[in-house]
């Protein structure tokens, strides 16, 4: 799959979850997370994390692409990552894979992701860079 196509299904998918984490919203922020994920991050848990951050940090301002990998069973996609409070850099990633008909964590298909359906998050995460 080329990287556009792959960016195509990611950046709208990121998109979301910032918007969703700014306003606090745990159903959409949750809307693509696979049911593994869902049980990690809580709605408690979410709003405790956003609360932080935005204090701390404040909101996204602005996403820089950075680089897809391909696994045999994902695609993971990193971008550089600003706040408005802060002048640090940050790593958001995002793990996408099909497994099983459904975009999920577990278990590892084999081959190349198909990513023809609704695709499932399996790994969020933002970092300090």
């Amino acid at each position: 799959m080329s990287d556009d196509k792959i960016m195509n299904i990611a950046n709208p998918i990121m998109d979301n979850l910032m918007q969703a984490s700014t306003d606090i919203n745990y159903e959409r922020h949750v809307k693509d997370f696979s049911e593994k994920l869902k049980s990690i991050v809580t709605k408690d848990n979410l709003e405790a994390q956003c609360k932080k951050y935005q204090s701390e940090l404040g909101l996204f301002s602005k996403r820089e692409f950075v680089a897809i990998f391909r696994k045999s069973n994902d695609v993971r996609v990193f971008w550089r990552q600003w706040y408005s409070k802060s002048q640090n850099e940050f790593v958001a990633f995002l793990g996408v894979a099909e497994l099983q008909h459904e975009f999920a964590p577990q278990p590892p298909i084999l081959g190349e992701p198909n990513f023809s359906k609704s695709p499932r998050i399996w790994g969020f995460r933002e970092q300090d860079h």
